[in-house]
């Protein structure tokens, strides 16, 4: 028998059960390397989701804690100079900072308009802050405490409308 003598005919007629068990490895050896393939892409792809998760309860919690903040900031001692400067910053800015961070860290796993709603709340919560400052270091004499107090709270108000509304739209694009 030569080289010329074999055919593909003639490889399946007499070596039928050795070509069929070379198939059969070749076959199973693309089906196990595809498998680990789409594994390894689906695990990192949890992984990313995953994180871009706690990054968004990151985010939230820290607005959470902005918010309340805000709310219960003592308005009237502040005011009446009842706090320094200093305790007042304690109060403001650790929370603020976080906020920050987390809008930071979020800007990995999103771009474009739903990472815009992020840094939007970003803004007005630092709005309501440079609002807060403004109001506490206006000592004209014709704008006395109780209206800054209100001036203050309408503000807050509105920004946590306008960040209200757009919790809901980040939440629905989750």
């Amino acid at each position: 028998m030569t080289y010329n003598d074999i055919t593909l005919q003639k490889i399946f007629e007499e070596y039928w059960n050795q070509t069929l068990l070379l198939l059969t490895f070749f076959g199973i050896s693309l089906k196990m390397i595809f498998t680990f393939y789409l594994k390894k892409r689906e695990v990192s792809h949890g992984i990313v989701y995953q994180n871009r998760m706690e990054a968004v309860i990151r985010f939230f919690n820290a607005f959470a804690e902005v918010k309340s903040m805000w709310q219960k900031l003592p308005i009237f001692k502040i005011l009446n100079k009842e706090l320094n400067p200093d305790e007042v910053d304690k109060q403001v800015q650790p929370p603020l900072n976080r906020l920050e961070a987390s809008i930071l860290e979020l800007q990995i796993y999103f771009d474009g308009e739903m990472f815009a709603k992020f840094e939007l709340i970003g803004k007005n919560m630092r709005r309501i802050n440079g609002r807060f400052l403004e109001i506490t270091f206006n000592s004209k004499k014709e704008y006395n405490v109780v209206h800054r107090a209100n001036d203050y709270e309408f503000h807050r108000q509105e920004i946590d409308s306008k960040n209200s509304f757009l919790i809901k739209e980040i939440c629905k694009n989750l």
